[in-house]
């Protein structure tokens, strides 16, 4: 349904513009969404890490679960978006856009009626794993040169972005890590917004998980960001050692 409230126009696009931004990130298309290998036993297959590739039902335990999230937050699936993004965002979905994942499960986080601040987990797990590395190296190299995100979308949603890049491992059983966080404006039928994101991207082997958060107005609030990351990574962890993951419960935002 259209809006015509600019807040909720502005908060529904802030969301779009998470989603976009970490889809890019990860890139690529999921082989099969109902594909028969996607079960409880744990596949066979490795990286050359040895670190295993995680079915379906493996990352759906790797992925935040409700029980992390502490008051008036809303679970709902989260809609895999194959779209360019803006500036060098484009350029980072390019590279990924033809590394097909083995499978992956993706769920977004909404606060209050409003939905906003909004917190997207999703996990991601490759058979290619050498191909898997050498893109997570190339969008590394991208956006190591990239300080602005500027530009249009295809909605036409104008972007005018600061983006923070670092591969700073946050965890010594991390093989990669892309940590993005941009501010600025985005401007949507003629209605301006200012919001904050902050991306963590974790690859294990063939396995990628990524925790996001996105808000408007004011950037403290997705500091956030990084304690979610971290619940999530603790529960990669578990689920590849075989473990159930913990049901840590996140930092209120509001």
């Amino acid at each position: 349904m259209r809006t015509h409230n600019p807040a909720h126009r502005l908060a529904a696009v802030a969301v779009l513009a998470l989603v976009a931004t970490s889809a890019a990130a990860c890139g690529g298309d999921d082989k099969s969404a109902s594909d028969d290998s996607s079960s409880a036993t744990p596949s066979a297959s490795t990286g050359s890490d040895n670190t295993p590739v995680l079915t379906e039902d493996q990352l759906s335990q790797v992925v935040l679960a409700p029980e992390n999230f502490p008051g008036d937050w809303t679970q709902a699936p989260s809609e895999d978006d194959d779209s360019d993004g803006p500036g060098c965002l484009g350029e980072v979905s390019a590279i990924t856009h033809d590394i097909e994942k083995s499978a992956r499960v993706a769920y977004d986080y909404t606060y209050g009626d409003a939905g906003i601040p909004l917190i997207t987990s999703s996990a991601s797990s490759f058979d290619d794993h050498d191909a898997l590395v050498a893109a997570f190296d190339h969008v590394q190299d991208v956006l190591a040169g990239c300080t602005t995100v500027t530009g249009p979308d295809s909605d036409g949603t104008e972007y005018d972005l600061t983006l923070d890049y670092s591969d700073e491992l946050t965890s010594d059983v991390v093989d990669d890590q892309i940590n993005l966080d941009l501010t600025g404006t985005i401007t949507t039928q003629g209605d301006d917004a200012t919001i904050s994101e902050s991306i963590t991207l974790v690859r294990m082997g063939p396995n990628v998980l990524t925790t996001a958060m996105v808000d408007l107005g004011d950037p403290t609030m997705v500091a956030a960001a990084d304690d979610y990351a971290q619940i999530a990574l603790d529960r990669l962890v578990s689920v590849v050692l075989g473990e159930t993951p913990d049901s840590t419960v996140g930092p209120e935002v509001a």
